[in-house]
């Protein structure tokens, strides 16, 4: 016990003051959260699609290859197909049918612009860089490099324009950074210079957190052992911070000890808890060619001449082509290859079940579960169908009921870390989701583990060594 004693305390100089830090930082991550562009503010920033000058054929571009994955929208004045797949992504000009080249700072600028909040705004270009600490993220990779401008509003609002297709793909303000910086990058160890090399980044916060998950599991064992209980052998009473720390480790100890080790699972250590995604293919049947895609599109021309919908998004379903059309407020409608509305029943849904060979029936969500649900303003899309595939492995996985895409999937895996990261999150139950009982909860026990930090801290920097017990 006196060996563990002093590696606790010399411990506690540096790995109290990172738990501190973790703390500190919580409490404002139950606030903040780090920058994501939202789809439906991107959408209100865009123009209504122009069918008349569109479309040529874009049977040479897009060939007789597979097609999986593209969106239409407008670009400088003319319908644009972003693709995206195996090879990058790259744009093609429906009005010619010829593949564009990179974007280039003036047509990106005009991209900005439609962002701005005052008519008339000049964006300013700040860097063409391949990634900054916003944009760090792997989602990014295909769109790199990225324009960055800055709005001159009053949000000090900064916009990211993809170089490859044009579509605006991060959006932070000074509000956002600011605190960002205070929260979620201190808080994940997110700094760019170490975030930008993701195996290093992953070791670190594995070091730190066994460092962290030691300390609290020495100090609970400590805080057990020491503490006077009845009927045992009468010790000093030890008055101040030291008795406080005891006690304070006594009772939101392990409430510490739960939140560093659920975070540090949370990164899949050595490859724990890694979940397996259900393929494309595997999910939307056959791939389907260029061609038949490419005449559906000049359909689609034709037939949405008169529609107000700002962006298109391929949707295939069983081998066959299918679009979720978007409007600027956000409203989604699934039309079939003449650009018919198109809606998916619950047998269709069941034909898909049945190809995936699942034995449980398709169920119908109209509210949240244990796997598919909203946290602080992540909103999942309801309604959706749920599936059990992969037979005993019992892998959930969890379809748009409009577009029937993947929103979410749980191997058990994935069951074990949602669980892990409800630990950590505080939001096992929808009862516990609901505020402001999660965030009475949280701020009481959060204190309470940062009183345990914070008399640790005042006990690991005394100017004196403390006495040997």
């Amino acid at each position: 016990m006196r060996t563990l004693l002093q590696i606790h305390r010399y411990l506690g100089v540096a790995g109290g003051a990172l738990m501190l830090m973790w703390c500190a930082t919580g409490f404002v991550m139950m606030y903040v959260k780090y920058p994501r562009l939202e789809e439906t503010k991107r959408l209100s920033a865009l123009v209504p699609i122009d069918w008349h000058a569109c479309c040529a054929e874009p049977t040479s571009a897009l060939g007789n290859e597979p097609v999986d994955d593209f969106q239409i929208e407008m670009l400088a004045g003319h319908a644009v197909l972003s693709r995206h797949g195996a090879q990058g992504a790259h744009l093609i000009d429906l009005v010619t049918g010829a593949t564009l080249g990179p974007v280039s700072a003036a047509r990106a600028s005009d991209i900005a612009r439609a962002y701005a909040p005052g008519a008339g705004a000049t964006p300013r270009l700040l860097a063409l860089s391949d990634q900054d600490i916003w944009t760090v993220a792997g989602h990014f990779a295909l769109d790199r490099p990225l324009y960055r401008f800055a709005l001159n509003d009053a949000s000090k609002t900064e916009v990211y324009v993809s170089s490859v297709t044009g579509q605006i793909v991060q959006v932070t303000t000074g509000r956002e950074r600011f605190w960002n910086w205070l929260g979620p990058i201190p808080h994940w160890l997110y700094f760019y210079e170490l975030r930008r090399h993701p195996k290093q980044w992953q070791a670190v916060v594995i070091a730190t957190s066994l460092v962290g998950c030691f300390l609290t599991l020495s100090g609970l064992c400590l805080a057990v052992r020491r503490w006077p209980w009845p009927n045992t052998e009468p010790r000093v009473r030890e008055p101040g911070v030291r008795r406080w720390h005891r006690a304070s480790s006594l009772i939101f100890g392990l409430f510490a000890l739960t939140w560093i080790g659920s975070g540090l699972l949370s990164v899949e250590p050595w490859g724990l808890l890694k979940s397996s995604s259900l393929e494309p293919a595997r999910l939307h049947g056959p791939a389907i060619p260029g061609q038949k895609v490419s005449a559906a599109i000049h359909q689609l021309a034709k037939t949405l001449r008169a529609s107000r919908f700002v962006s298109l998004e391929f949707a295939p379903f069983e081998g066959e082509p299918y679009f979720i059309a978007s409007a600027a407020d956000g409203s989604r409608h699934r039309l079939d290859a003449s650009g018919l509305p198109a809606l998916l029943t619950e047998r269709d849904f069941s034909r898909l079940a049945l190809r995936l060979e699942s034995s449980a029936p398709v169920l119908y969500l109209t509210q949240e579960d244990r796997y598919l649900f909203s946290h602080r303003g992540d909103q999942v899309q309801l309604p959706a169908y749920r599936l059990v595939v992969d037979g005993h492995r019992q892998t959930y996985i969890y379809l748009d009921a409009l577009s029937a895409a993947l929103e979410a999937e749980a191997d058990p895996n994935g069951k074990a870390y949602r669980w892990i990261q409800g630990i950590h999150r505080f939001d096992l139950l929808s009862s516990l989701r609901a505020r402001p009982t999660w965030d009475l909860l949280v701020l009481l026990l959060l204190s309470g583990v940062s009183a345990v930090c914070i008399t640790g801290c005042c006990l690991a920097y005394r100017k004196r060594a403390p006495k040997a017990d």
